[in-house]
C-alpha cells in the first residue's frame, strides 16, 4: 500500500524518478498538444495524488507534446478583419495593430506582420501593421496676429527678465617678466 504522489507539471524523467522511489511505475497513456506546456511535461495523472493503491500499482500520464505547429500565412494586403479572423482560427494571437501611414497600401489593409510565414507554435503572438493611407499634407501653421516684436513677450508689454549670471571672481593677472 501507498499513497500516490503528485507529479503533474513535472518533467517525465522527475516523474519517473519520484514514482520509482515511491515503489510506482509509470505508464504514457498518450501525448497531448497542449500550447501552455512545455513538451514532456506531465499534464495528468491517474489514479490521482493521495489516493492509496497498492505499491505495484501503474502511475498513468498524459505527456504534453507541446504547442501544436501551424503553418503562419502572409496576410499582407489583406484588411485587418481578414487578416485577424484567419489568425485567430490558426490558434495564433494577434496583437493590436499598429497604424503605419502608407502611399502604397490601402488604408485598412496590413502592410506587414511582426513574424515571417512559415511554421510556428499555436499560439505565438503575431503584431500587424495596417495602413493608415497616405500621410494628410502638413497644414502650415497660422501667423500670430501679434506685432512683430511682441510674441516673446508677457502680458503688459514689459521684457522678460533674464536671470543675472552668477559673479565669478577675477583670475589673477600673469605679466611677462623683461628679458
Amino acid at each position: 500500500a501507498g499513497t500516490v504522489p503528485d507529479i503533474t507539471g513535472m518533467d517525465q524523467e522527475e516523474g519517473y524518478e519520484q514514482l520509482k522511489e515511491a515503489g510506482f511505475y509509470l505508464e504514457k497513456i498518450s501525448w497531448e498538444n497542449d500550447r501552455d506546456s512545455r513538451r514532456g511535461q506531465i499534464l495528468s495523472q491517474e489514479p490521482a495524488q493521495g489516493q492509496p493503491v497498492p505499491q505495484d500499482r501503474v502511475i498513468r500520464v498524459a505527456i504534453s507534446a507541446g504547442p501544436r505547429k501551424v503553418m503562419l500565412p502572409d496576410v499582407g494586403n489583406m484588411t485587418e478583419a481578414e487578416a485577424r479572423a484567419l489568425l485567430e482560427g490558426l490558434g495564433l494571437v494577434v496583437a493590436d495593430a499598429a497604424g503605419v501611414y502608407s502611399d502604397t497600401v490601402e488604408e485598412g489593409r496590413v502592410i506587414s506582420q511582426g513574424v515571417a510565414s512559415g511554421e510556428v507554435d499555436e499560439g505565438t503572438g503575431i503584431t500587424l501593421e495596417v495602413s493608415l493611407g497616405e500621410r494628410p499634407p502638413e497644414t502650415t501653421r497660422a501667423r500670430s496676429s501679434q506685432p512683430a516684436g511682441s510674441r516673446n513677450q508677457p502680458a503688459g508689454g514689459q521684457q522678460p527678465q533674464q536671470p543675472a549670471a552668477p559673479q565669478q571672481p577675477a583670475a589673477p593677472q600673469q605679466t611677462a617678466a623683461p628679458q
